[in-house]
């Protein structure tokens, strides 16, 4: 039996998402974790608040030894 954590949020500002990325992505490299990036910037539909959700932003990790199921 193992833990699982799921999360998702918002970024209050969309322009810093690439330096998101990269901050996660160095930490993730450091720890020499699996790691998988998505769309790094906001097309302009996304900006005005249209078709946001049916596309996946920002960076997904995975530590050693964990599921991803």
């Amino acid at each position: 039996m193992g833990l699982s954590f799921y999360y998702s949020g918002e970024i209050s500002d969309k322009e810093k998402l690439p330096e998101l990325i990269e901050a996660v992505k160095t930490l993730v490299q450091t720890h020499r974790w699996k790691y998988e990036i998505y769309n790094t910037d906001f097309s302009q539909e996304a900006k005005n608040g249209n078709g946001i959700k049916q596309k996946l932003y920002g960076i997904s990790f995975t530590p050693p030894r964990m599921r991803t199921s």
